[in-house]
């Protein structure tokens, strides 16, 4: 009886793979009787592997949680084997060069192995580059039964690879991997997030540029129009005199933009995914995350915006330092009164 219910209860979970179901869908689904699966649906609601998203008195939608996963995706019983077995045998080549790796060095060691292998598992984009779905923490045991027909290959390009990471420190680590995978928006970002720090204006005003060019388009217009307003404020405050003051609250800025352009990063990524579905993963699981990010991104250039309004009216453009061509311009659109 323990192994049937512990049967049902995995082919409940398979069936909240993606998207939330009623007690009568998942009957549907497993080809099993209300009775039993509301038992079982029960126990595991119990355990908090799945839990209610919409209760009524005339609906209860369940939904699979899967807490070893970034936003509590779902990931296939099958690919959360896979990662545990690159994850393990990762960790067993640290240990042998008696080295725990820090949480980048571990993910990106991961990405690594699973490019290089052409192993088909989700990985995505997000704040800091590239990381697996499965969260990957070099502090937890990730022993497993698991192994794949390719383990050997798994283990020598594992071996290679953390054999060859020797880097000074964790920001090199990261503009390696932005450059290895031709991430160009990251590395200006953290060229940024430098630049600020050292109040260099030339460089920031350059960066921010770049960093405009360089932010996707077809992703997200929000995205792209939230990038323009950032982009040109800094570029007035510049004018202004006051960017070198006010590079903290840039940084602020530019730091709830960039969680906003990273979530959006993650979803494109998903989306090319084909065990995904966009429209899925944004009714059930990123709906309201990406409007909470969108505005702290808002309310960060917002406040630079109001910054430079509240100081425009102490501003004399006399002060402007104008090419001969354009003080000529000037002049005569000073005598101008708009008649022919």
């Amino acid at each position: 009886m323990r192994q049937k219910g512990e049967d049902v209860k995995e082919r409940i979970l398979d069936s909240l793979w993606l998207k939330p179901f009623t007690i009568q869908q998942i009957s549907k689904e497993i080809d099993s009787n209300w009775i039993t699966v509301e038992k079982f649906t029960e126990e595991l609601k119990q355990e908090g592997k799945i839990k209610e998203v919409i209760s009524t008195d005339k609906l209860t939608l369940y939904q699979k949680v899967d807490t070893d996963t970034y936003y509590n995706l779902p990931l296939k019983k099958e690919d959360k084997e896979m990662f545990k077995f690159i994850f393990s045998t990762l960790l067993n080549e640290y240990k042998k060069k008696g080295k725990t790796p820090n949480r980048t060095e571990f993910t990106k060691s991961a990405v690594d192995v699973i490019h290089e292998t052409n192993t088909n598992l989700p990985v995505v984009w997000y704040l800091y580059g590239q990381i697996p779905l499965m969260i990957a923490d070099p502090q937890k045991d990730y022993s497993t039964q698991f192994k794949p027909d390719n383990y050997k290959e798994i283990e020598k390009i594992s071996e290679k690879i953390v054999n060859n990471q020797n880097y000074l420190n964790t920001k090199e680590l990261k503009l390696d991997h932005y450059e290895k995978y031709n991430k160009k928006l990251y590395t200006i970002k953290e060229g940024l997030l430098s630049a600020l720090k050292d109040k260099d204006t030339k460089k920031i005003l350059d960066l921010f540029n770049k960093f405009y060019i360089e932010c996707p388009i077809g992703q997200d217009e929000e995205m792209f129009f939230l990038t323009d307003r950032l982009c040109v404020v800094v570029q007035k405050l510049k004018l202004l005199k006051l960017l070198e003051e006010n590079v903290i609250n840039i940084a602020l800025a530019l730091d709830s933009l960039w969680k906003y352009m990273a979530l959006n990063q993650m979803i494109h990524s998903l989306a090319k995914d084909k065990r995904y579905k966009k429209n899925e993963l944004m009714q059930f699981y990123f709906n309201p995350v990406v409007e909470t990010k969108k505005y702290m991104a808002k309310e960060g250039i917002l406040n630079l915006e109001s910054i430079y309004f509240s100081n425009l009216d102490d501003f004399d453009i006399d002060t402007l330092k104008l090419s001969k061509e354009a003080q000529e311009i000037r002049d005569i659109m000073e005598d101008w009164t708009g008649e022919d």
